[in-house]
């Protein structure tokens, strides 16, 4: 019991880290865009999204948090194999985390993160344990596993891209004629947009770490998934993230935004 104990630690540790090194891209990210319009300060943007990243997980629920713990069966594991697993798929994701945070790539941490785990449960104990949901998707029509994290993965960036566009577009429209002095109301209206973004990801990329730790918990006490709550685990993790937003030293930051598109601030929505 003694090395479960403190394998659940090390554990509770390394979800920690991994929390905080997603903060160092998602974080960033959404810093990134009030910031490359001159909307917001640095310092301004880092309070905004810190403060409703920390609501996120308060106010959004588990859903996330579920489904994270519904790729990988470990129920049936012995609970220190089950807990190493665990600290093995998340040391892997870190990894991934601050090799593309230290060039400078915005990537997916839930990308990292179900592989990370994957590959951990496969080298342990076999691709059985691995809820893939090929058969569920092709047969049924249902998304679950490993399926359903990948496709919403697919689907977000080609989404963001057609709403981006069209909201655009009728913006355009409906502004075609203002005036210059349009583009202060404009920027005042980037800190409703960067705190609902900041909130959003806080509800649901933060359940990754609180399903985490709510896995490990149940290993070690020998409880069923379906047995266990995430919501204990809601403070430690939302601080995590909280702290991770201005020490991301602007890496990720800087390529998230600039490097992808050139935002400058013009009085052009006049025709």
């Amino acid at each position: 019991m003694d090395n479960l104990y403190w394998l659940a630690v090390a554990t509770v540790v390394i979800v920690l880290f991994f929390d905080y090194t997603n903060g160092f891209h998602d974080a960033a990210n959404i810093v990134a865009t009030i910031i490359a319009s001159r909307a917001m300060t640095p310092a301004q943007a880092v309070v905004v999204v810190g403060v409703f990243e920390f609501l996120g997980p308060l106010l959004g629920g588990t859903a996330v948090a579920n489904t994270i713990g519904k790729f990988v069966d470990l129920s049936t594991l012995d609970a220190s194999l089950a807990v190493l697993i665990l600290f093995c798929g998340l040391l892997g994701a870190i990894v991934w985390n601050l090799a593309t945070w230290w060039f400078g790539i915005p990537s997916s941490s839930s990308h990292a993160l179900v592989g990370g785990l994957a590959g951990a449960v496969v080298a342990a104990v076999g691709s059985e344990y691995v809820i893939w949901g090929w058969s569920p998707l092709m047969h049924e029509g249902k998304l679950l596993g490993v399926m359903k994290v990948l496709v919403s993965l697919f689907l977000s960036p080609l989404l963001g891209f057609w709403v981006g566009f069209l909201v655009f577009r009728i913006a355009r429209k409906l502004m075609a004629g203002s005036k210059p002095s349009a583009n202060t109301t404009l920027r005042k209206l980037q800190f409703v947009s960067a705190a609902t973004l900041a909130f959003s990801h806080g509800a649901n990329d933060a359940q990754k770490s609180m399903g985490m730790l709510s896995w490990c918990s149940c290993s070690v006490a020998s409880f069923r998934s379906s047995r266990c709550r995430s919501g204990w685990s809601c403070p430690v993790r939302r601080r995590s993230r909280w702290e991770s937003c201005p020490a991301a030293g602007g890496s990720c930051v800087r390529s998230a935004s600039p490097s992808i598109v050139y935002a400058r601030c013009t009085p052009c929505l006049h025709s």
